[in-house]
């Protein structure tokens, strides 16, 4: 539980950092329409695949808005940033709080999670809304 709890404030102050948390925008006091935390992650290989090829993400909205997930992207976090992989969801998150659970699956693609690998994911919202964070695997 202390785990989820600095990770999802570990993100928000990335967030808040990097320019993309947006509670100034509303002014002192307003809750911005989407406000995504990370709730949790795991990452597991497709029935019969031998390599790790699925990352399911649980996603809280703090926000007043429902938001819509547009894009992830994952990218190699011991090199240059070089994206890995891209999906484009258009999944979901209700608003006050509503849980999302976000499945990528790079099977097919060529791409694959390795053991002791550290991945930079960005998720972007329909809203202008962009979070990121680091998985490690």
């Amino acid at each position: 539980m202390v785990i989820v709890i600095v990770a999802a404030g570990t993100i928000l102050g990335y967030a808040y950092a990097s320019g993309q948390l947006g509670i100034l925008s509303g002014g002192p006091g307003k809750q911005p329409p989407v406000l995504l935390a990370l709730i949790n992650y795991t990452i597991s290989s497709d029935q019969n695949q031998p390599n790790p090829t699925v990352a399911t993400i649980w996603l809280r909205n703090l926000g007043t808005s429902s938001g819509t997930i547009t894009t992830v992207l994952i990218q190699d976090t011991s090199d240059n940033g070089t994206i890995l992989y891209s999906s484009h969801p258009n999944q979901t998150i209700g608003s006050g709080g509503a849980t999302g659970e976000v499945v990528v699956d790079t099977l097919g693609s060529g791409f694959y999670f390795s053991h002791g690998g550290y991945y930079f994911f960005t998720i972007s919202c329909n809203t202008g809304f962009q979070m990121g964070f680091h998985l490690s695997y």
